[in-house]
């Protein structure tokens, strides 16, 4: 499933059916799913005004994400660093550096 979200196939059968989006707050839907959509990396604080959100509010939001096969939190980046990742900043490092080059 990795190599068809980094290779960004149709992955419509993933969608609101399969996944328990109920369970969301509504920031939480808001983000992720513009995260769904977006295809490079962007930060928290650029996220954040898009949505009227601090970029703290963000972080945390990326951070309990329970969806990362679908929402592509890995993308989400620092102003100066490469941020957080809630496995381990080596592999967000590594997915970013992967998709770099498909």
């Amino acid at each position: 499933m990795f190599s068809m979200v980094f290779k960004k196939k149709d992955l419509s059968f993933l969608d609101y059916g399969l996944l328990n989006w109920e369970m969301l707050s509504d920031e939480q839907k808001m983000v992720y799913e513009f995260l769904r959509h977006i295809s490079g990396v962007i930060t928290y604080k650029e996220l954040g005004e898009r949505f009227g959100f601090h970029q703290r509010k963000i972080a945390y939001l990326v951070k309990i994400n329970p969806f990362v096969y679908v929402v592509p939190c890995h993308r989400v980046i620092a102003k100066n660093s490469i941020g957080g990742y809630q496995f381990s900043i080596e592999l967000k490092k590594e997915l970013l550096d992967f998709e770099k080059n498909i």
